[in-house]
């Protein structure tokens, strides 16, 4: 990217880089039962778990279940999720693990479908991100 988009997007990488970005950085709800649930996929990003069986996990139904943990979290479970699988995934990107053994690592169904969230989270492809050059930490 050129220009002032290019700009923006190298300033937000840098960023991203210098910060300290774990899980604990996401939204926790406070129920212990969606608390159970949020610690697991932090335990296993890469979990398929549905719906119905995270609900069940937090011992409440469907409905229940998706509107305490937007209401506690700020986001729908599939977004919180997707979070701590990206979160999850740089790491390991910048250890220098291949992209497509990252994808399936973090639960993406392919590397495909792994880089296409990654670009339109980050602005762009993993292969891009690994490239960028580092700023030096103070």
């Amino acid at each position: 990217m050129e220009g002032r988009e290019g700009a923006i997007a190298s300033l937000l990488l840098s960023e991203i880089r210098r910060m300290a970005v774990t899980p604990s950085d996401l939204p926790m709800p406070r129920d212990p039962r969606l608390l159970r649930v949020c610690h697991a996929l932090m335990d296993d990003p890469a979990d398929q778990r549905d719906l119905d069986e995270w609900a069940s996990l937090a011992a409440m139904g469907r409905r229940t279940f998706t509107r305490a943990f937007r209401r506690e979290t700020g986001a729908g479970l599939a977004t919180w999720r997707q979070q701590v699988r990206l979160m999850a995934a740089i790491p390991m990107i910048e250890a220098g693990k291949p992209v497509a053994i990252v994808a399936y690592e973090v639960g993406y169904e392919s590397p495909s479908a792994f880089t296409a969230t990654f670009h339109r989270v980050f602005g762009m492809p993993p292969s891009v991100f690994i490239n960028q050059p580092r700023d030096e930490q103070d």
